[in-house]
C-alpha cells in the first residue's frame, strides 16, 4: 500500500493505492481523497489492469468538480 499527496483540479488530495491478489491476479485500486471543511469526498477506482487504466482514472479524479467550483 502506498499513499501520496496530490492535487484534484486545484484542491489538495490523498492518493492511496493497493493491491490484492482476486482469481490468480492482482486486482489494483486507486482512491483519492480530498477534505473540504466537514465535507470528506472520496474517488475509488479498481481494476486488474493497472499499467492500462490508472493514466485513465487520474484524468477521470481530474474531472471531478466540487460544489464550490
Amino acid at each position: 500500500m502506498s499513499a501520496t499527496e496530490t492535487t484534484i483540479r486545484t484542491r489538495p488530495a490523498l492518493m492511496l493505492e493497493f493491491d490484492r491478489p482476486q482469481d490468480g491476479g492482482t486486482w489494483s485500486c486507486r482512491e483519492y481523497f480530498v477534505a473540504d471543511d466537514m465535507l470528506l469526498y472520496t474517488l475509488g477506482f479498481g481494476t486488474n489492469n493497472k499499467d492500462a487504466m490508472f493514466e485513465i482514472y487520474d484524468r477521470m479524479a481530474g474531472s471531478f468538480t466540487f460544489s464550490a467550483e
